[in-house]
């Protein structure tokens, strides 16, 4: 979901936010912090995707809901004590939005946006804090998934052998190495400690060390 043109295309609507219109990092600051005056933000919802429609390859529609969350003062008037004028105003609010982006098509949409509805978040008696639904669709098709012919890949058995023979493993010659470029040593520390035994450095317990 690429929601920064959708801010863009809503700070560039000239709404009563003009420029104050952020997103996900935004929101959550404000929501941790004190809020100093009226913003909106752009934040993902979720996505549905509807059943797959062919028996090979991917043909799916994926329906993709964001919200904008305003937040607007509630104490606008000194005669406004119940925060009426701030629920007029959601009316209005509403109606700048659907103009902005109703009917829009999104980069990579395959239907326009249309509106999904709104729910009050929460209220104080400094702010109301509203949230605007909306959807659009996409679909994913066999470009967005795994190429068939990179399954040969899992037809190799990848190992690492031991290359000399080992008092534990009896072997008169050295075996074949096939491995990842990842070498343990790129996961484990194989520094020897003489006072910690075999594996001690990743657990609380000092094993002893094994001898043969």
């Amino acid at each position: 979901m690429l929601l920064t043109e959708i801010i863009l295309k809503l700070r560039a609507a000239n709404t009563s936010f003009e420029s104050l219109i952020g997103g996900a990092v935004e929101f959550a600051i404000a929501l941790k912090n004190t809020l100093m005056q009226e913003m909106a933000f752009v934040i993902p919802y979720n996505d549905t995707a509807s059943p797959q429609k062919n028996d090979f390859g991917i043909n799916q529609q994926i329906t993709e809901k964001f919200s904008i969350v305003v937040a607007i003062k509630n104490d606008t008037s000194v005669q406004d004590k119940l925060g009426m004028l701030a629920y007029n105003r959601l009316h209005n609010i509403r109606a700048e939005f659907w103009t902005a982006i109703l009917g829009w098509l999104p980069t990579g949409a395959e239907h326009p946006i249309s509106y999904a509805g709104g729910k009050v978040m929460d209220i104080t008696p400094a702010w109301l804090w509203y949230e605007f639904t909306f959807s659009y669709v996409i679909r994913i098709d066999d470009d967005d998934g795994i190429v068939q012919e990179d399954l040969d890949y899992f037809n190799t058995i990848y190992g690492q052998w031991v290359l000399s023979p080992d008092i534990n493993i009896p072997i008169s010659e050295p075996l074949l190495l096939t491995s990842f470029t990842a070498d343990a040593e790129d996961q484990i520390d194989l520094t020897e400690d003489p006072d910690a035994g075999a594996f001690s450095s990743a657990f609380n317990v000092i094993f002893d060390t094994y001898t043969g």
